[in-house]
């Protein structure tokens, strides 16, 4: 699975650097999933290991998820810029101590996250924010 990986971030480098042609990357890819899916599939059989076929079936049931960035291109194979963007929201509400339990940290990061979403897709987080509280609301801020 570590090589499959490897091959993977590797083909989509090339294929964002243009080193490769996109049917080219496709068809690697779509063979790259296969493999992957056959790999889940013999892990599977394995008696004896609980914990590796609760990850594997984790990850068969986002399978679909997984490849994604292979046909839409403004999403990013990894989570980096989501990372990096709320990276200073996390070291604020460590240092300032903002929240004193665990639903306050929940309740700062899903806020926090949807109103950086809303800022990326160009759209006012706060009509955002107002559709959330209250779905029936028809005000456009």
């Amino acid at each position: 699975m570590v090589e499959i990986a490897k091959e993977v971030f590797a083909m989509d480098k090339a294929a964002r650097r243009q080193q490769i042609d996109q049917p080219y990357f496709l068809r690697r890819i779509g063979k790259l999933q296969k493999e992957l899916a056959y790999l889940f599939k013999h892990i599977l059989r394995i008696r004896g290991i609980p914990q590796a076929h609760r990850v594997v079936r984790r990850m068969v049931n986002s399978f679909a998820m997984m490849w994604r960035f292979v046909k839409d291109k403004a999403i990013e194979m990894t989570n980096n810029l989501a990372e990096r963007q709320l990276r200073k929201y996390v070291i604020y509400r460590k240092k300032l101590l903002f929240t004193w339990s665990e639903w306050g940290n929940e309740f700062v990061e899903r806020i926090q996250s949807l109103y950086l979403s809303s800022r990326l897709s160009k759209r006012n987080p706060f009509s955002e924010l107002t559709q959330c509280i209250n779905p029936n609301s028809t005000t456009h801020l």
